[in-house]
């Protein structure tokens, strides 16, 4: 069981709508507050607002920092009567602020632990085909996602869903919904029975960047090209390929069976267009694309004539599998591994 009895102050990690709900509900129930985040982070629009300029609109304490481990500001807001909250934090949290807290630093993972640790989160998803939803409040240690749960709330996510920012609005909503419990909670003096996470059922899977990570590969099945494209669609750039000798991104696609399969030999080839939407083939069947942009963001589908081939170089295949990213507080890093 854990007790979050004579806390005070309320301190947000991170970023998001979530979290400025989270600091809004905790005032309300009578706590100081305060937000910390990075620098990526802080320009994060919310409400057509750059998030650092939000909150400190409405007077919430707002530190922005490369180093959660090392700020001293951060030393002078955190007290022993102090609950952390952890909304998608740029940092890996050491010891120290743990400490500072009591051991009461509470992460929120949109995902099911330990299955799904690390990030990447809705795009994995939908990959997978899996429509269950999970919104988990749990411990914060010095590893990734691996502390003691406190609160779930498992959910089916609905058939419109379909792109990362449909999932994410959806999955936002259940999240605000454990925030607000857990902050009544602690307001209210309850006790939270924790649940260990299993080791021997862990996953890790990796950050994503569509720029790094974002090609089709035309080999695979009309199934996995489209569930390929929805997972780099809205709110990121959209899934990306070739056509003419030009790189060009896809959005908003599904799956066509009325015209039949094709030969592998066809695949890539657009074969009709009307003024909505252009019919290209694969072995499955037909893949409808409503969106082709151009490096530039515009549309171009309309330029592409039929008999164009869509079309990935092995290279950039081969480029994707090789390469991993890591979000810093700054920004992206890459890591790429010749062989």
């Amino acid at each position: 069981m854990v007790s979050f009895d004579t806390t005070e102050r309320v301190v947000a990690y991170g970023a998001g709508e979530v979290l400025v709900e989270a600091i809004k509900t905790a005032r309300e129930l009578g706590f100081e507050v305060a937000v910390v985040t990075a620098p990526r982070q802080a320009e994060a629009e919310i409400d057509g607002e750059a998030m650092v300029d939000l909150l400190r609109s409405q007077d919430v304490e707002t530190v922005v920092t490369d180093d959660v481990n090392q700020s001293s500001q951060v030393n002078e807001l955190v007290g022993r009567q102090t609950v952390g909250l952890s909304f998608g934090a740029a940092w890996i949290f050491d010891e120290s602020v743990i400490d500072a807290h009591n051991g009461r630093l509470v992460n929120f993972h949109g995902s099911r632990l330990p299955q799904d640790r690390g990030g990447g989160g809705f795009s994995w998803r939908i990959l997978r085909d899996d429509p269950l939803g999970y919104s988990q409040a749990h411990l914060v240690t010095p590893s990734i996602d691996t502390g003691n749960i406190l609160l779930t709330d498992e959910y089916r996510f609905p058939e419109s869903c379909t792109t990362p920012v449909e999932y994410a609005a959806y999955a936002n909503e259940k999240e605000a919904e454990i925030v607000t419990e857990l902050l009544e909670g602690i307001a209210g003096g309850r006790e939270f029975e924790t649940t260990s996470q299993p080791e021997y059922l862990s996953s890790y899977w990796p950050r994503l960047s569509t720029e790094e990570h974002g090609y089709i590969d035309w080999e695979w099945s009309l199934k996995e090209i489209v569930q390929f494209i929805r997972a780099f669609s809205d709110p990121y750039e959209g899934a990306k390929t070739f056509v003419n000798g030009i790189e060009v991104r896809l959005k908003q696609s599904e799956s066509f069976r009325g015209d039949g399969t094709f030969h592998p030999f066809q695949t890539g080839i657009l074969y009709r267009k009307d003024d909505q939407r252009g019919y290209v083939a694969t072995p499955d069947g037909s893949l409808i694309v409503e969106s082709v942009r151009d490096e530039d963001g515009e549309e171009i589908l309309s330029d592409i004539a039929v008999g164009d081939r869509f079309y990935t170089p092995t290279e950039r295949l081969r480029q994707a599998r090789r390469t991993r990213v890591y979000f810093t507080p700054t920004g992206m890093q890459r890591e790429e591994h010749d062989s």
